[in-house]
């Protein structure tokens, strides 16, 4: 499993337990709920620590990883992209301009 190119479900799964958790938080039991929860932040953390893994499998001048989700604009020689990026310096989500 490439852990580097699923790096845009790492902010998703916490998400998720938080949308289940509040849809169906009062009709499950607390330990559900905490089940849930702690379940999908767990697999946020695996996913990230695979990816920091293979990042640091790569040479370091090419410590980087972009995965382009979707092209924002495409006019002609401009365009822009968003998508999570991943640096050897830090492991991070964030969204490029």
């Amino acid at each position: 499993m490439n852990f580097l190119d699923l790096i845009w479900l790492i902010p998703l799964f916490p998400a998720a337990g938080f949308v289940i958790n509040g849809l169906f938080g009062k009709r499950m039991s607390k330990t559900m709920v905490a089940v849930t929860a702690c379940t999908l932040v767990f697999i946020s953390f695996v996913f990230s620590a695979g990816a920091v893994y293979q990042l640091l499998q790569l040479d370091s001048a090419h410590r980087s990883h972009t995965v382009r989700l979707y092209e924002w604009i495409n006019a002609g020689p401009a365009h822009t992209s968003e998508g999570p990026l991943a640096t050897g310096h830090f492991c991070s989500t964030r969204f490029l301009p």
